[in-house]
């Protein structure tokens, strides 16, 4: 490589970091450094590089994977499953403080998981810790492949600014929020939109606060109906505007759609959907089905989505499982009748298993999708047990 194009030789240690040879990226970013002219473009290029490197940012770089196909890595997968639905049952009950190192181990077990940080950013702010919450939204917001949790994020980080009397910075959260409202009626976006009533009263009492305190500098004339949001809505951490308009994969909101929707009548601990399973041979000569590529948003071509659950105490007998799926109302082209069904059978002693839910023939109609589970074959209100949501949305162009 020509020894004078130092900006290729920061493209070859980005490369290096990207395929895990950490090593060697330190070393041609420390070479750039020496030769580089301090203050230059390329000296603070190389020094921003070197912090990624170094772990002082959430960059991973592409090519990390937590899990792998390995045994070891389905073995961590579980491991990451059961300590999150753990961490959920501790936030469903209000247990914060417990929860709390929950979460922070979900977050050291598979870092790229952005749902931990924002539901520690969730907890710190029920525990009143408002700077550590700001900083785990902020870090949620990052790790977030399609940015699904950002406008919920953004609203509360401008209520921690609220908490801390830093009026100014809370009402140009609230802004951001406002200026995407629109973002509502996209499905990436609908479950998870805060409610624009708490937004607009969050956003008067900042001014309120911000005007006899002397905090106010501009405040932006929000439009009506914009049609396209301006970019300075977006934190600048990210470094990156967050997808407007790209309806990828990102996980519902809901918890509820993962733990079950009952606690009093719940019979599952868990049903979570997934592109695949996997079936994991315990040396008790048992065996659980791990959910492959877990999430909750599938893309119209997808061929079939995995249900994969765990029922909570083993039955003596075989039983018999059933799953119907449904268009829910209201989305574009939702039928009248049950899209599909699939019936399963746990026999003796099993805990565990999974439904095959087939996509139509024309694909998947855009929407979100109900997902009712019946104990036996006959479905009834008599002998639903359960239900689930997943949706699907436009798969992202290349």
């Amino acid at each position: 490589m020509a020894p004078g194009q130092l900006r290729w030789h920061l493209t070859l240690a980005r490369t290096m970091y990207d395929v895990l040879r950490n090593n060697d990226a330190r070393a041609i970013i420390n070479h750039v450094l020496s030769e580089a002219a301090p203050g230059s473009s390329v000296h603070a290029g190389a020094q921003q590089l070197l912090a990624i490197v170094d772990g002082g940012t959430t960059d991973k770089g592409r090519r990390s994977k937590p899990f792998g196909a390995t045994r070891e890595g389905a073995s961590r997968n579980r491991e990451w499953a059961l300590t999150r639905g753990h961490a959920w049952a501790l936030m469903k009950k209000g247990q914060f403080q417990e929860a709390e190192p929950v979460l922070r181990q979900v977050m050291a077990i598979k870092p790229d998981d952005h749902r931990a940080p924002y539901d520690l950013g969730k907890t710190l702010i029920a525990l009143s810790r408002y700077p550590e919450a700001i900083h785990a939204m902020k870090e949620s917001i990052a790790l977030s492949p399609d940015g699904d949790i950002y406008p919920d994020a953004i609203f509360r980080i401008g209520q921690c600014h609220a908490h801390l009397s830093q009026w100014d910075e809370a009402r140009k959260h609230f802004d951001r929020v406002l200026a995407i409202e629109h973002w509502r009626r996209e499905p990436t976006y609908s479950m998870t939109f805060p409610h624009l009533h708490r937004v607009e009263a969050a956003r008067t009492e900042a001014i309120e606060h911000a005007t006899r305190l002397g905090q106010l500098t501009d405040v932006p004339l929000l439009p009506s109906n914009p049609e396209e949001p301006d970019s300075s809505i977006f934190l600048d951490h990210a470094n990156q505007a967050t997808p407007q308009h790209q309806l990828v994969s990102s996980p519902l909101s809901d918890r509820d759609a993962i733990i079950g929707r009952d606690s009093f009548r719940a019979w599952f601990s868990h049903i979570i959907p997934a592109h695949a399973v996997e079936r994991d041979d315990l040396q008790t000569g048992t065996h659980d089905f791990l959910p492959l590529n877990p999430r909750d948003t599938f893309h119209p071509d997808d061929p079939e989505i995995t249900l994969v659950f765990g029922v909570l105490l083993p039955s003596y007998d075989a039983i018999q499982l059933t799953a119907e799926y449904v268009l829910e109302p209201g989305s574009i082209g939702s039928p009248q009748s049950p899209i599909g069904r699939d019936t399963v059978e746990l026999t003796n002693s099993e805990q565990s298993g999974y439904f095959i839910l087939h996509a139509p023939e024309e694909g998947w109609p855009i929407g979100i999708y109900r997902v009712d589970l019946f104990m036996g074959d006959q479905v009834s209100a008599a002998t639903h047990v359960d239900e689930v949501w997943f949706r699907i949305v436009e798969s992202q162009k290349p």
